[in-house]
Parts: structure tokens; C-alpha cells; sequence
């Protein structure tokens, strides 16, 4: 840009400004406009606005002295993407995590916004080196064959840490996005589990269940185990991930979710054969899921239930090993 802007100063006569005359209102209106946004942003603490306002500026002024479509594009592009990383400084969605959710989805617009025209500012300065001085030629083809050869090493090294990241390190490499589930195990609460009855037992579903009918399985924390039936058969559940399910609902801002959370947990602690009925009624529940998930977070007491009211509230569908699938009647 700064090269571009060199081009332009060289380029234009001091006579050819006289047809801005017209604007020249409008002009010292925007000069004190973006004046007055920088010091609000400075005021609220938005510091990139030191390096991305300015840069904003010259994206516009290139913008309206070109007459290059593709250039002006270019300059149209890098410009909304300088302008979204302050927006992210200003605005963000009430119940997220600070600011995480808006900052990740915008700066993936704003990254290939800005990368997008790299590519014609890298092809445009490479064909002008030749105007340059050789010293000044030298050093920016160091600096970029450099820079190039360093994001050349991501796709290379980034995929092979991607690859080699794996819960089992074992497992096959396949297509396949549940085949680690065969070898893989999984501690939580003290219980190492064995995800292969999972595996087994999710494919027993996917093969066995027919509409859309409601799974109960534990409720376990974000990022574990959780959810497992519900992910891998796509079938609803009572409830999925306790917090993502309440950031999507945090306009609400009621307990709905955590309390049907706490319903699931009570579920499976509860001895009470009136609430199990009314449980399984109010949600349309129709398979039950008991497994080592289960037995790892609720007592075994509690769990004995299943086994008493087997034949009476549910059927036995499925059985291996500590894993067992109700089918409620």
C-alpha cells in the first residue's frame, strides 16, 4: 500500500487534484470524523485502532484514486477486514464466553479478507522490483522468500502434529470417524473405560433403531465423553452439552437447560417409580442407555433400578460387557 500510494504521488500532478475541489466539505468532514472515531476508540481502550485505522484510511484513499478494478477490490477487501478487527473490540454477543465466540467467527473473515489480496500486492511489488534500488530489491526478496518459506512449513508440519494427535495412537487411520473408538480407552471419575463397548454398541443403534426416538445417557461435562449416543447416531437426546446448550439459549436467561440437566442426573439417581414413570413420559424417552459412562457417575445403588424394573418399565435390547441399551415399553 505504502508502494502503491508512492506510485500514485509520482504519478499525479498537483492540477489533476483541482477535481476534488467539490468535495472539499465533505472531505474535511470525514477528516474530522475519523478524527473524532479514533479518539473514542483510544477513550475505550481499543488500541488496534493505532494500527488498523490509519491503515483503513490509506485502504480508502487508494480505493477512491485508482482506477484499477481488481486493485480497487483489493483495497475494498483489506479495509473491511482492518475495519472488523475493531468491530470485535465493540461488539459481542451477551451470555458468550467475553468476547471468544465473536472475535473466532469474525477474524475468520477478517483473516481471509485480508489474505485474499496479498496475493495480487505480492505479484504486483515481485513485477516492480526492477524500478527499485538493488540494495532495497535484495532485501525484500529475503524478507519474502523467507516469509514464504516459513508458511510453507505449516501446511507440512501442521498436518503431520494433526495426524500424530490422537487419542489412541494405535488406531487406525482410516476414514472412519469412529473406528479409534476400538482401542481407544477413557478415565473419568476414577473408571477407565473401555470405549470399544461404545463403539460396538452406538453401531448396534445405527443399525438397529429406526425414526428419531429420545436417548437418556449420562450428562457429563463439555469436551469428555459426553453425549456419545446422541453424537454418533444423530438421535435427540433430553439434553446435549450443558453449556453450549445454554450459550445458544442465553437470550432466555432462565435455567432451562441446567435445570433439565439436573432432571437427567436425578433420573438416574432416583429410586422413586412414580418420578422414573412421569421421567420417561414428559420427555418421550425411548432408549436408556447403561454403561460404563454411568456406573462412573452415579451410585450403583441407584443404578440397580435397572435391572428391578427390566421386563416391567424397559426391556433389555443390548448386553456386552458392562454396556446395556433399555428399550422402554
Amino acid at each position: 500500500m505504502v508502494w502503491e500510494t508512492y506510485q500514485w504521488m509520482a504519478a499525479t500532478r498537483l492540477s489533476e487534484l483541482d477535481k476534488y475541489k467539490k468535495y472539499h466539505n465533505l472531505l474535511i468532514a470525514l477528516i474530522a470524523f475519523i478524527a473524532v472515531a479514533f479518539l473514542l476508540l483510544l477513550l475505550l481502550k481499543v488500541t488496534v485502532a493505532i494500527i488498523a485505522l490509519p491503515l483503513c484510511v490509506l485502504a480508502l484513499f487508494l480505493f477512491v484514486v485508482t482506477d484499477d478494478d481488481i486493485k480497487r477490490l483489493a483495497y475494498f477487501m483489506i479495509g473491511t477486514g482492518l475495519v472488523l478487527t475493531l468491530v470485535v473490540e465493540l461488539v459481542y454477543l451477551v451470555g458468550d464466553i467475553g468476547r471468544m465466540n465473536v472475535v473466532f467467527k469474525l477474524y475468520n473473515q477478517a483473516w481471509m479478507l485480508l489474505t485474499l489480496p496479498m496475493g495480487l500486492a505480492a505479484a504486483t511489488l515481485w513485477r516492480d522490483l526492477s524500478r527499485w534500488r538493488t540494495r532495497t530489491q535484495v532485501a525484500f526478496q529475503a524478507i519474502f522468500i523467507g516469509l514464504f518459506f516459513i508458511a510453507m512449513l505449516f501446511p507440512v508440519l501442521a498436518t503431520q502434529d494433526k495426524i500424530t494427535d490422537r487419542m489412541d495412537p494405535n488406531a487406525p487411520h482410516s476414514l472412519d470417524g469412529m473406528k479409534y473408538m476400538e482401542t481407544s480407552q477413557f478415565s473419568v471419575n476414577g473408571v477407565n473405560m473401555d470405549l470399544g463397548q461404545d463403539y460396538r454398541a452406538i453401531q448396534w443403534m445405527q443399525e438397529n433403531v429406526e425414526g428419531s426416538p429420545v436417548i437418556l445417557e449420562a450428562q457429563a461435562y463439555e469436551y469428555y465423553w459426553g453425549n456419545r449416543y446422541t453424537i454418533y447416531t444423530g438421535l435427540p437426546g433430553v439434553v446435549g452439552w450443558n453449556y453450549h446448550q445454554r450459550q445458544q439459549r442465553a437470550v432466555l436467561r432462565n435455567n432451562a437447560v441446567q435445570e433439565r440437566v439436573d432432571s437427567v442426573n436425578a433420573f438416574y439417581q432416583s429410586l422413586d417409580r412414580d418420578f422414573i414413570v412421569d421421567y420417561l413420559d414428559k420427555y418421550d424417552v425411548a432408549y436408556i442407555i447403561v454403561g460404563q459412562q454411568e456406573e462412573a457417575f452415579y451410585p450403583a445403588e441407584a443404578l440397580a433400578k435397572f435391572e428391578t424394573y427390566d421386563g416391567t418399565l424397559w426391556d433389555q435390547v443390548y448386553n456386552e460387557a458392562d454396556t446395556i441399551i433399555y428399550k422402554v415399553r
